[in-house]
């Protein structure tokens, strides 16, 4: 397996070589086969977030700058894009790759398309706050976003037309209205929808899961409470799942068709701030300095790395399941069996009575003998 960390304390990017069964808590499981370092910086620039793209690697950090990395030369910084943020407290809430363009947007709406073949980009404005903006992999040109008081809203891009806004849930059972705040976005179009028929799942900061399905009307035809603790990160498995996060410990995987909960990835004691799903495998890392791979059929841990830091995103480049190779054990004489241990173990405690008895009688008559001298 080969990863790449984002370091929140350094600024850096680790990139980590290990195969299935390593755990670094234990002495006895195997190691990782190496953990390298890259493009170190401060705190101040921290990588926020990150994606690989051929051989790239395209990191959004703090203070609004792009940095690209070629992974073939050291991950040496071949461009610098700066001042892509309104400020320098402007994050950069997401980034990825989609039909041959690179899109990074940051919390005040700030959107720049980046051209890979040259590594120019342009600008638009979206109307903030936003955490989350993703796009329509079947149809080009179709995007979403939503955030803080910024209900779910879907645009063509090229004009900025809004094509579906979706509507707030109704009041809850004391007539309050129930506060917006969508954390991350993903499309749940499926290839028979019709040209106008949008479907997607949002996660909100306050627990909720949502989806929605144009067809059927502006609010979400599915509201499920996840979890009491903020979501804070989503990604869209095959067909009707999603696994996601929350500020707490909480990992799990959801079928967001149907409501139903399907199972839990334990381990973290801190809040995971960052997952990626690569083939059949969920990696995962956070606030307790671990990198964790699990298997997402049975959602059991195959690695475990302590990396030294916080982290704030993780990808997986390669998700190989590789057994630890077992090296050749010398032959060792046939041990004795248990009845045979057992014997000999009786007859020397057998034989020490005895040797203790005939102190115990030599000395009573060396007495008698002293007394009747006496």
């Amino acid at each position: 397996m080969r990863l790449l960390v984002s370091a929140e304390e350094s600024g850096a990017l680790k990139e980590v070589i290990c195969i299935k069964g390593t755990d670094t808590s234990k002495q006895q499981a195997p190691q990782p086969t190496s953990i390298k370092t890259f493009c170190q910086e401060t705190r101040n620039t921290k990588i926020q977030h990150f994606i690989l793209y051929k051989n790239h690697v395209v990191a959004a950090r703090q203070g609004g700058s792009i940095c690209i990395y070629n992974t073939e030369d050291e991950y040496a910084e071949v461009k610098k894009i700066s001042g892509l943020a309104a400020s320098a407290e402007d994050a950069f809430v997401s980034l990825f790759e989609l039909h041959d363009k690179i899109y990074a947007c940051t919390e005040a709406g700030n959107l720049s398309i980046i051209e890979p073949e040259t590594w120019t980009y342009t600008t638009a404005k979206l109307k903030g706050p936003i955490s989350s903006f993703c796009g329509d992999v079947s149809r080009p040109g179709i995007f979403a976003y939503g955030g803080k008081e910024t209900d779910l809203t879907v645009i063509k891009l090229d004009t900025m037309e809004v094509v579906f806004r979706g509507k707030n849930v109704p009041n809850n059972k004391l007539d309050l209205r129930e506060p917006i705040w969508i954390s991350k976005v993903a499309f749940a179009t499926d290839p028979q929808d019709k040209p106008d028929v949008y479907k997607l799942i949002t996660v909100t900061r306050y627990g909720h899961v949502r989806y929605y399905d144009s067809a059927k009307g502006r609010r979400p035809v599915l509201n499920f409470k996840l979890s009491d603790k903020p979501l804070i990160t989503m990604a869209k498995l095959n067909g009707s799942e999603i696994v996601c996060s929350d500020t707490h410990v909480t990992t799990a995987k959801f079928n967001f068709k149907n409501g139903s909960m399907l199972g839990k990835f334990q381990g973290a004691v801190g809040s995971v701030k960052a997952v990626h799903v690569l083939n059949n495998v969920l990696a995962t890392g956070g606030l307790d300095r671990y990198v964790r791979c699990f298997d997402l059929g049975s959602r059991n841990i195959i690695a475990k790395v302590y990396m030294g830091t916080q982290i704030s995103d993780v990808c997986l480049v390669e998700a190989d399941e590789e057994q630890p190779k077992e090296e050749p054990q010398e032959v060792k004489p046939k041990a004795k069996e248990p009845k045979e241990l057992e014997k000999e173990g009786e007859d020397d405690e057998s034989s020490d009575e005895e040797e203790m008895w005939q102190k115990l009688q030599n000395s009573l008559a060396e007495k008698r003998k002293r007394r009747k001298l006496k």
